[in-house]
Order: C-alpha cells, then sequence, then structure tokens
C-alpha cells in the first residue's frame, strides 16, 4: 500500500516567507550596495538625497531580516511529523 505525504500549511508558507526574503537579499545586497543600479526610492520625487535612499535600503534589509525570521520560525514550531494517508483515503 502506498502513501502519500501531506504537507503542512506552515511548511508551505515557510518556503514562501524564505523565498521572498532571499529574493530582497539578493536585490537589496548585489543590486542597491554592489552594482549600485538603483536603491529603493530611487523614482520617486522629492527623496533625491542620496543619505535617505540608503536609509530606506536599509530599512528594506531589516524588513528581510523580519520576514525571514518568520519564516525560519513557520519550520521551527511546525510538528515534524508529516500527516500521511493512504492513496485514495482523506
Amino acid at each position: 500500500m502506498q502513501e502519500r505525504q501531506r504537507i503542512s500549511a506552515a511548511y508551505i508558507w515557510a518556503g514562501y516567507l524564505l523565498g521572498f526574503a532571499l529574493g530582497g537579499f539578493f536585490d537589496g545586497i548585489l543590486l542597491h550596495q554592489i552594482l549600485q543600479w538603483h536603491h529603493l526610492l530611487s523614482l520617486v520625487d522629492g527623496v533625491g538625497d542620496i543619505s535617505n535612499q540608503v536609509l530606506f535600503d536599509g530599512l528594506f534589509h531589516a524588513l528581510m531580516y523580519v520576514i525571514a525570521a518568520v519564516g525560519c520560525d513557520f519550520s521551527w514550531n511546525e510538528d515534524p511529523v508529516l500527516e500521511c494517508a493512504p492513496e485514495g483515503g482523506q
């Protein structure tokens, strides 16, 4: 008898959140800091001062850390036993 595993919604959300945060880290570190192609608010009028743009880049990084921490919390605090159901079962 084959069994299939059902993954908890917390693990799925953990994957989404960690993937989103890693994308934000890639954008913030590579494109904002290393290559300096753009800043978070480059095209917003009234935020032309580079110190303000760097400040908002830093806040963006802090938000990505929070999102990554929530994703890690979702995956670490979930019950590690996955629910198994026989094929064709409920």
